[in-house]
């Protein structure tokens, strides 16, 4: 196990992404800082540009950082997304919206590493990295706060939340979209308060989402979920992500513990409380041999998945 000491403490860490070789952890906090750790030795440098963003990613090529340019920053009205530049060691910032309308969490890049998926309240856009092009919203992708996609890029799936009418949950829904042309191929209702992660396997086989209190996963070619898990209404699910084989689904939970659930019988195989507060998100390693979780106390833990 590895602790990574840096960001202010119980200032909540949003989230963590393994660099694709394995070597580097990148994490957001709610201190304003983006950082990036090297884990043969926890250290780490703030990079410029930082922010209080719910959503970073490498580029598969392992050139660039992405993350939101979120709060905190006097006069900027535009939305932004902030590119960093791993080799050279400088972020640029591109506007992707007009206004701030819904801080949006996930931002996504493509398999080639040319452009770049982000979630906005009005839809998905896409932005090329070569032209600095922002395409309009995609048509029937309004409400979509997660993204997530396979290894291959070959599939999509869009979480979204929906306002409802007063009285009533939000109403959230998933949609396997192509993610060429954005068009939805199935679709899933979750039924609670809010959407708080989605997740695909590497393969494209399955598609998870966390909503409140209950864990949704779905084969992707049914409509009816293969497994929904429910625990009591005091507590509920934070984010998820699927182990590289598919085989293991890694869940947050705001009791500041950690589950490993197994994909082919749907039961728990280990319980992790790593002392970082409450899960805010959790991210396997590209070997699936280790694991990452960042959470309210402003640690995060690295660990080996030897299951």
């Amino acid at each position: 196990m590895q602790v990574l000491k840096g960001h202010t403490p119980r200032k909540k860490v949003f989230a963590v992404a393994f660099a694709p070789d394995g070597r580097r952890l990148a994490s957001t906090s709610d201190d304003g800082t983006v950082r990036l750790w090297d884990l043969s030795d926890g250290s780490a440098r703030v990079l410029p540009g930082g922010s209080r963003s719910e959503s970073i990613t490498f580029s598969p090529n392992g050139a660039f950082l992405a993350w939101y340019v979120r709060g905190g920053v006097p006069g900027r009205v535009a939305e932004e997304i902030a590119l960093h530049d791993l080799a050279a060691g400088s972020t640029q910032t591109v506007a992707v919206a007009d206004r701030r309308l819904y801080p949006p969490p996930s931002v996504l890049f493509a398999p080639d590493s040319r452009s770049l998926l982000h979630a906005h309240v009005e839809g998905i856009r896409r932005l090329d990295l070569v032209t600095r092009a922002v395409s309009p919203p995609w048509e029937d992708s309004a409400g979509v706060v997660f993204l997530a996609s396979t290894a291959d890029g070959k599939a999509l799936v869009s979480g979204h939340t929906f306002y409802p009418q007063p009285g009533r949950h939000f109403d959230q829904e998933l949609r396997l979209r192509d993610p060429n042309t954005g068009q939805p191929r199935r679709r899933w209702a979750a039924v609670g308060p809010y959407l708080s992660g989605v997740a695909i396997t590497p393969d494209g086989s399955r598609v998870a989402a966390t909503c409140g209190p209950t864990l949704y996963v779905w084969d992707t070619d049914k409509s009816t979920p293969i497994a929904e898990r429910q625990i009591d209404r005091r507590h509920y699910f934070t984010r998820l992500a699927f182990s590289p084989d598919g085989r293991l689904l890694a869940v947050g939970r705001n009791d500041r513990t950690v589950y490993l659930w197994k994909t082919d019988s749907w039961e728990i195989v280990a319980r992790y409380d790593w002392k970082v507060g409450n899960p805010a998100d959790v991210q396997f390693a590209p070997d699936g041999l280790r694991a990452a979780v960042g959470g309210s106390y402003g640690k995060i833990v690295v660990w080996d998945v030897d299951l």
